[in-house]
């Protein structure tokens, strides 16, 4: 979890226009679309990926036991409880990813 997140903040320190120009260096040698929408969506992992294990991480623990307490699996805790929860910071990093 915290390994990958600050694995993909290192993405965040290397400037758009360097990202761009070792796009250009690889096999795609395309300077259109094709490398642009590449670095777009490498520029967009980092605030949506630290934002998504935020929200899962402080989600209330409270909640997650009381579903686990009913017998809910771990799949529905899940997709149930802690999605519902982390889902306003998730939509943050998407918000932040986007500007």
């Amino acid at each position: 979890g915290a390994l990958a997140v600050n694995i993909s903040n290192i993405g965040r320190a290397i400037p758009t226009l360097a990202l761009l120009a070792l796009l250009s260096l690889t096999p795609l040698r395309e300077h259109g679309e094709t490398p642009t929408l590449i670095a777009l969506v490498l520029f967009a992992i980092p605030p949506v990926l630290t934002n998504a294990y935020i929200g899962m991480r402080e989600a209330d623990r409270a909640v997650v036991e009381a579903a686990r307490g009913m017998g809910m699996s771990g799949g529905q805790v899940f997709r149930r409880v802690e999605l519902p929860l982390a889902f306003p910071l998730l939509m943050t990093g998407i918000r932040s990813a986007a500007v």
